[in-house]
């Protein structure tokens, strides 16, 4: 098993089967690393000695959480438009981005606050 995914514990239940847990050890980030491919391997305790194995791959995804916040692709924006312009006239255009590992969350909302002013 892999170091960064945790320890694991296996326990016996009633009905005669066995129990395995996989227990991480710290915090998986997607953006770091998506999936764990592991290996599980059970054997008995024959009796006759010769113990009989199964083995089973596991493929993990981590989910993805939002915690990027998006980037605005320049600091300052500024624009400039002429007086009497037609209605619905594009103004100026702004860019924001999100973590490029971040395709499960990456939906950004632009929201403009302000009021309009001007001289007279």
């Amino acid at each position: 098993m892999q170091d960064d995914v945790g320890s694991s514990s296996s326990s016996s239940g009633d009905d005669g089967g066995h129990e395995y847990r996989l227990v991480t050890s710290a915090v998986l980030d997607r953006e770091t690393r998506a999936e764990y491919q592991l290996e599980v391997t059970c054997h008995d305790s024959a009796a006759d000695g010769k113990a009989r194995t199964s083995t089973a791959r596991l493929a993990v995804d981590v989910a993805d959480v939002n915690d990027n916040a998006p980037v605005f692709t320049q600091d300052v924006y500024r624009a400039e438009l002429i007086e009497n312009n037609y209605v619905g006239a594009v103004v100026f255009q702004v860019r924001a981005r999100t973590h490029p590992g971040n395709n499960r969350t990456s939906r950004v909302v632009v929201e403009v606050k302000g009021r309009a002013g001007g001289r007279s």
